[in-house]
């Protein structure tokens, strides 16, 4: 094996500029062919008769309000703590305004009954569980952003955010 390599290395460097043009067109035919291929994904996933698909087909049938799961908007204080009073007003603006999103069902603010749950032990970071009406992967762009400008009042007040769509 290692004489094919030796005589095949030997072949590529006295004949160097035409497998450079070799490599160069193969990688551009490659390039070519994926683009041509375009972007085939999707995050729409179902395997019929398994114990999940049954599991999400029950919940969309029983609960419908909570089939799409909770989506947290993980927010971060640039300065103090969430439960300052500040940073609290703000974030319990953008917990109100998320509930008037039409997009939304139910937003769940950090301070509630699961405080413990939703707060770091140093109270510097936190999230809003947020639930959709809609699966994350079926919201239009337009949609999606509308949810995400709804958390822009604890923007403004300098908390940095994070909407992690599972």
């Amino acid at each position: 094996m290692t004489g094919r390599l030796y005589r095949l290395g030997g072949v590529c460097s006295r004949h160097h500029w035409p497998v450079i043009v070799i490599w160069v067109l193969m990688a551009v035919a490659l390039l070519l062919a994926s683009n041509a291929a375009g972007e085939q994904n999707s995050d729409n996933l179902s395997l019929p008769g398994t114990g999940s698909t049954h599991a999400q087909n029950l919940l969309k049938e029983k609960l419908p309000s909570q089939a799409n799961g909770t989506n947290p908007i993980v927010l971060e204080a640039s300065k103090g703590k969430l439960t300052d009073s500040a940073n609290k007003e703000a974030v319990d603006k953008a917990v109100t305004s998320l509930r008037k999103n039409p997009n939304v069902t139910r937003a769940v603010s950090p301070f509630g009954k699961a405080k413990s749950a939703q707060l770091s032990k140093d109270e510097k970071i936190g999230f809003i569980s947020v639930t959709l009406d809609e699966g994350p992967s079926d919201l239009t762009e337009e949609e999606a952003q509308g949810v995400i400008d709804a958390a822009d009042p604890a923007k403004k007040a300098g908390i940095r955010g994070v909407l992690r769509a599972h």
